[in-house]
């Protein structure tokens, strides 16, 4: 084989090492996106029921990361998963039905 057959070899292996790194970067980052879409559907579902008199949680929309909305309190431990709410500063009067989807288990 001529020398220059084996030159290309440590490229070739360094090129299908970055390719397969940046799949599963990708692979990853998609995770993270879709990783609890059964906490974004029971806070969408809240919201859905709730009778609100201004848009204070118009961040609350389908494809945004719910971790961000406002009055969501994500787990630090346990990545997209809903700790809390503070819906002190939304403005919501009366009493508040809560969907089935949203439990502790």
């Amino acid at each position: 084989m001529p020398e220059n057959s084996f030159k290309i070899f440590p490229v070739l292996k360094l090129l299908i090492l970055s390719h397969l790194l940046l799949l599963a970067s990708n692979s990853c980052a998609q995770a993270l996106l879709s990783t609890n879409e059964t906490d974004q559907d029971a806070l969408l579902s809240l919201k859905a029921g709730l009778s609100l008199q201004s848009d204070s949680l118009a961040s609350w929309e389908k494809g945004t990361d719910f971790c961000g909305w406002i009055g969501i309190i994500c787990s630090h431990k346990h990545k997209h998963r809903v700790l809390a709410l503070n819906l002190s500063s939304a403005g919501l009067v009366g009493s508040i039905a809560l969907p089935s989807e949203i439990s502790r288990t």
